[in-house]
Order: structure tokens, then sequence, then C-alpha cells
């Protein structure tokens, strides 16, 4: 059992590296573009906002762009993930062809791939927030649960999306209206402190609001693992359910992946 695990755990890795390294196969600058594009986005976003639009944030005295930067990384984690994985099944479709291939890693593939400019932009916000004098606290080890947390929606919508991917070939411009509207609903340029008190348990039904705010207090101290008991146990029980509903649509379409591939 052991060594089949093993196994299982080097595949993943194989695939994901070669998954990352194949990208920008070909192109001058290779892999470097996968930290480009999410870099030109920040950048983009933070002058608009910052310069342009001249966004403040409440009760906190912490610099916009380590504000906003905390934010945006899980997002972008999470929109690469989604946004590249929803075809997985269908790019590995000589994989999903073999009878004895386990196709329930491949969206696990593209968690790992994309997981390696994640863990890249991280240190680089670590960095930043020293260069701004900002040190961490205890608070910074929360940032696994949280990456976790995020690493865990990820595969849901990973499992689903590639799943429905398969049979309904318009369901991959569903996926990139979804992530327009959610970055916009999370977050992640403005502060959630502006909504009426009221309104905010609205925000909170959104999984990703948990997870931003998590990784906003793991750098800036300003949340923590519980913030509420809503946030806390409305996160981890849909969560739960949206995974086992992922996991079901997989296994009942999996049977006919090979046929319509």
């Amino acid at each position: 059992m052991l060594q089949e695990t093993g196994i299982i755990i080097s595949l993943i890795w194989d695939l994901a590296g070669n998954d990352f390294k194949t990208k920008y196969a070909g192109s001058f600058l290779g892999i470097i573009w996968s930290f480009i594009q999410p870099l030109i986005t920040i950048l983009v976003y933070w002058i608009v906002f910052q310069y342009g639009l001249k966004v403040s944030i409440e009760n906190t005295d912490v610099p916009y762009v380590l504000w906003f930067m905390s934010g945006m990384i899980p997002w972008l984690y999470f929109a690469d993930c989604v946004g590249n994985g929803v075809n997985c099944l269908k790019e590995y479709n000589y994989l999903v062809k073999k009878i004895l291939f386990p196709v329930e890693i491949l969206p696990m593939v593209k968690l790992v791939s994309s997981s390696f400019v994640h863990v890249v932009f991280l240190v680089f916000l670590s960095v930043l927030c020293m260069i701004y004098n900002l040190f961490f606290g205890i608070q910074l080890f929360q940032l696994i649960y949280f990456a976790v947390c995020l690493s865990i929606v990820n595969y849901i919508w990973l499992m689903f999306s590639s799943s429905i991917m398969v049979f309904f070939k318009d369901f991959g411009q569903v996926i990139q209206i979804v992530l327009q509207v959610g970055m916009w609903v999370t977050p992640i340029l403005w502060d959630y402190h502006r909504v009426p008190g009221k309104y905010r348990w609205i925000l909170e039904l959104n999984p990703l609001f948990y997870i931003v705010e998590g990784y906003r207090g793991s750098f800036l101290g300003s949340s923590g693992v519980y913030p509420s008991a809503f946030r806390f146990w409305y996160f981890w029980i849909s969560t739960f359910i949206m995974l086992i509903l992922s996991i079901c649509v997989f296994r009942k379409l999996k049977k006919h992946f090979a046929d319509v591939l």
C-alpha cells in the first residue's frame, strides 16, 4: 500500500514538473512567462487602484501594495489552477484512455504544477514585507493552514470542472466568466469593511473570502484561523459537501471519459 502511494506521488510530481516546463515550451523566455504574466497583472491593478483610484484601507496603516498582494496571490493561484486545469482530461487524453491509469490524479497534476509559481510569489511577498519593515509574528505559521484550504478548494473545482468539460465543451467559457466575476466579488482590490455590517454575511458565502482574509492575516496579522464561528464552520461544511459532490460527479462520469475523448 505504501509502495503504491509512493509511486502515485512520484508520478504526480513528475507529470506536474513536465507540465510546468512544457507550458511555455518553444518560447524564448520559457517558464519565465509563468512569473511575468501574474507579476504584470499585480503591477497594473496596484497602480490603477492605489494611484489612479486612490483606494484606501480602513483600520490599518499597512501599505496598500502589501494588503493588495496578500489577497491577490491566493486568487492568482486559484485562477491559474481552474483556468488552466479545466482541460486537463482533454490535454492528457492519451493517459485517460489507458485502462490502468489512475485518472483521478490528473487534476492533482495541474494543482501541483500551479503551486510552483504560487510558492515563488509567497517568497517574493515575504521579502517585500521585510523591505517595508513589516516582520512576521507567529501568525505566519497560519499560512500553511490556509494554503491547504486553498489547495482543497482548487482540487474541488478541478475535479468538477474537468469532468464536466469532457461532455460540455462550452463549460470552459462558463469558468472564465466565473473567474472574472469572482475576482470582483472577493475583497481582493477593495476593503470589505466598506460594506454595511448587516450585508457582510453575503460576502462570506464565498469560500475564497475566508482564504483571502486568512492569507492577509498570515502576513499582516489582521485575521486568524477562527475569525468567527460562521466564517470558519461555513467554510469547512460547504467545502466538505462540495468535495463529496465533485468526487461523486467525477466517478460517475469517469467510465465515459475514454469513449468521449
